[in-house]
């Protein structure tokens, strides 16, 4: 029975291979878009999977602020280290993690062959760290990290640093850092398996005392909060989260005071850390949840439109089907049998449509590699859980996309088939569900396409509004975060002031647009009022201001001659302050940004984050030993040469100075529009689901008018022998499916315009939508609908009425 099911289907996708070859290919978009979407969500759900007590395993993070306006930071200060196992109970492990984000030159004594000048994961901790993630140990143990000046690596960059000798012998040969620290290896384990946010590879005892690693931080402040320290606990079987924060937060009460004292030490789930961007994990690598929701919502689009294209077409081919359903039911087949017959069709077809996608998905990976996470290959087909998915998906949609139809042609009764007076739809029915369908379709297209065209405008907004300073030309050149550079920085900057191709130049801590934060905890008394909260702060010299063109609203620029204790703020913070007018903030006194300083100068707001947050409160005070950062702005260049010479000078000069300092040369104007990576991976996205979703409607739309083409072929011969016009006979085919896209119009509007606006309230500066973006998407898929049907129908159209008319 199942032979002959597949027989007859597979003589049907022959016989009407244009509907079929309409089928298959919607559905293997739909299907390879949704296998797709699934390797993603399935490679990213499995971090930190291969943790046996993942759900005891939590991260200490920082909230600094105000509950309304807290910023969050993935660190804690230093001292919370040694407070949280002294003073909080219910925890069986604490692990310090002191991460190194910067560039790290690493030697091997005696092997001057083995220069490494850019090393990256490293950590600082202890050999708790190793009780909570679990190791395999190849040589040596943990304990050895008790310890100063021991280390462990793992066997990946052992074989880096010592060649291929077995783990026992690497024990006890020495591993030096940025020329100043040395450390012996005492012990060896093997990299992890499995997904992992954890990918250190070199672990340094942290007791060690003050190294170049870490020379620069204030280890007994509680007050200074760095992303570098963090902190990971494991808790006792049966203790809550809620009682480890409560513990905390009276932690930070006895210990934090003062403008510092409004925040949270919190837990965060080691199983949420590689999904939370608010705050930063070890390897800098996040996945975004809503993203996945969209690319979710995408996927369910496209296979909604390829199902909705079957049961049109199929419905569609009813009327050409009925005489072999007549026939069947007259010779004793039951209603069960022809709707099993019907499912088998579709499930061949969908199986066909998931083999021709197995085609599309290296397409697809290739096409969307932004959105790929590092190290995910096509290769993940293999496994058994997206092999198991894609089985689910060839069944789920072999239901969804043939039952219905299955249910409508399996009616019919016999006696009214072979007398040709049945009828697929009521005729009393205003709309048929063909019409519903397509109204879906194209409604679901519509939204798409206005939601593209929003995305496009805010991502042009955001990239050419007005900051308040300066971005073109400007050049930033990072400088070493360690070590002692003040020789070649002084060298370096009258080396760069001597350059022809130089404007001016300015140090700093960072440039006035930072994706970090920078954040210090303030107090002052105005207007007879105390007041305290967080402010932003940059470390500036005195050409800072110029160099960016920041305007100055009252007050003055600093001053080479200034005493260190002065204070530019901006107009948010005046506004913060009490002030209404700027002036009226000019020697103002303020505690906690440098020290206690006074307001010299205002400056006009500008955004110095992203357009997502408002401006807040800003203040700027002179340090030009203390910025890491060099600011340079370049003279226009000459007639055809570009900005090409003036880089190459640069970065030679950068490498003279800081040899070891690699990639430290980019312009600032590119910064800036890094901060938008995600905006542009949205476009991107809508766009070719957008261009997805109007082919699969416009292939369904083909093929209904074929099937409306040859139901009326006689009538349409009838009409030019009377005297019809091609475009007389073109609007009558035409008008049915116009009118349905202008329906979808008006039913995507609303819905669109609900969805646009819940996005853009994600931005404190965004454009507003016009009412042009509705209509043009309107006109755009009325444009596309008519195309497509007119094809069909002016063949229809010209077609020689004695070729319609000459049987029957």
């Amino acid at each position: 029975m199942l032979r002959n099911y597949m027989k007859i289907a597979w003589r049907n996708i022959q016989k009407n291979k244009a509907f079929s070859f309409i089928n298959i290919l919607g559905l293997a978009i739909g299907i390879s878009a949704a296998i797709v979407i699934y390797m993603m969500v399935r490679f990213e759900t499995t971090y930190e999977a291969f943790l046996p007590d993942g759900n005891r395993i939590y991260r200490i993070v920082s909230n600094i602020g105000a509950p309304s306006n807290y910023s969050k930071n993935a660190g804690v200060p230093a001292p919370v280290f040694e407070a949280v196992p002294k003073e909080i109970s219910g925890i069986a492990s604490v692990a310090p993690l002191i991460c190194s984000y910067y560039q790290t030159k690493v030697t091997i004594p005696g092997a001057p062959d083995k220069l490494f000048i850019d090393q990256s994961h490293i950590v600082l901790t202890n050999s708790q760290y190793f009780d909570i993630v679990p190791y395999k140990w190849l040589a040596g143990s943990a304990g050895a990290l008790n310890e100063p000046y021991n280390m462990v690596l793992d066997a990946d960059r052992a074989k880096e640093y010592f060649g291929d000798i077995s783990p026992a012998a690497m024990l006890g040969k020495v591993v030096t850092y940025n020329d100043t620290v040395h450390y012996t290896v005492s012990g060896i384990v093997a990299p992890l398996k499995g997904r992992t946010d954890f990918t250190f590879q070199d672990f340094i005892s942290w007791k060690t005392p003050n190294t170049s690693i870490y020379e620069s931080w204030s280890w007994g402040k509680w007050t200074n909060t760095s992303d570098a320290n963090q902190l990971l606990i494991k808790t006792n079987p049966g203790v809550t989260a809620e009682n480890i924060n409560q513990q905390l937060a009276k932690l930070r009460a006895r210990n934090v005071e003062g403008p510092d004292s409004e925040g949270a030490f919190i837990l965060q789930p080691i199983k949420e850390m590689h999904f939370d961007n608010g705050y930063d994990n070890f390897n800098q690598h996040q996945a975004s949840k809503t993203v996945f929701k969209g690319l979710f919502i995408v996927a369910i689009c496209l296979l909604t439109l390829a199902c909705i294209n079957f049961i049109n077409l199929n419905t569609a081919q009813g009327s050409i089907r009925t005489k072999e359903i007549g026939i069947r039911k007259s010779l004793g087949s039951s209603r069960l049998r022809l709707i099993l017959q019907f499912l088998g069709e579709s499930t061949l077809l969908t199986f066909l449509a998931a083999l021709l996608s197995l085609a599309f998905i290296p397409v697809l990976l290739n096409l969307f590699q932004e959105f790929l996470p590092v190290g995910m290959t096509w290769r993940m087909l293999l496994d058994s859980h997206i092999i198991a998915y894609l089985l689910l998906l060839i069944v789920t949609v072999s239901i969804l996309a043939g039952l219905y139809p299955a249910l409508v042609l399996s009616r019919l009764k016999p006696i009214l088939i072979l007398r040709n007076r049945f009828l697929m739809n009521n005729g009393k029915r205003r709309f048929t569900l063909r019409q519903v369908l397509t109204v879906a379709q194209f409604t679901i297209a519509i939204v798409f396409i206005v939601g593209t065209l929003t995305v496009s405008k805010q991502l042009k907004y955001v990239l050419s509004k007005d900051l308040g300073y300066q971005r073109d030309a400007i050049v930033q050149i990072q400088m070493p975060w360690r070590g002692n550079i003040s020789s070649a920085k002084s060298v370096m900057m009258n080396s760069l002031a001597a350059m022809p191709a130089v404007k001016s130049i300015s140090t700093a801590n960072a440039a006035p647009i930072w994706f970090g934060s920078i954040q210090v905890g303030a107090k002052a008394t105005a207007n007879g009022k105390d007041w305290e909260g967080s402010v932003q702060q940059r470390v500036v010299d005195e050409h800072y201001i110029d160099l960016f063109e920041l305007k100055l609203v009252a007050g003055r620029n600093f001053l080479p001659s200034d005493s260190s204790k002065e204070l530019i703020i901006n107009e948010s913070f005046a506004k913060e302050l009490g002030f209404k007018q700027p002036a009226d903030a000019l020697l103002q006194t303020i505690d906690g940004v440098g020290g206690v300083r006074t307001v010299v100068g205002v400056l006009k707001d500008f955004n110095f984050r992203s357009l997502h947050e408002k401006i807040a409160p800003l203040a700027m005070y002179p340090d030009k030993y203390a910025s890491r950062a060099i600011f340079v702005k370049l003279n226009p260049p000459k007639s055809g040469e570009g900005w090409g010479p003036a880089i190459k000078q640069l970065q030679e000069l950068t490498d003279q100075q800081f040899p070891f300092n690699i990639n430290n040369v980019e312009f600032f104007d590119q910064k800036v529009k890094n901060l938008y990576s995600k905006e542009r991976q949205v476009r991107y996205l809508l766009a070719w689901s957008c261009g997805l979703m109007i082919f699969i409607s416009c292939m369904g739309l083909l093929g209904l008018a074929i099937h409306s083409t040859k139901q009326r072929t006689k009538e349409i011969g009838i009409r030019k022998v009377l005297g019809a016009s091609v475009m007389g006979i073109l609007s009558l085919l035409s008008r049915e499916f116009i009118l349905l896209v202008i329906i979808a119009l008006f039913i995507a509007t609303p819905i669109a315009w609900y969805y646009i606006n819940q996005w853009l309230q994600e931005y404190a500066y965004r454009v507003t939508v016009n009412g042009w973006i509705f209509l043009l998407s309107g006109l755009g898929a009325l444009l596309i609908a008519i195309l497509t049907v007119s094809y069909q129908a002016i063949r229809a159209a010209t077609m020689n009425p004695v070729i319609s008319l000459k049987d029957e």
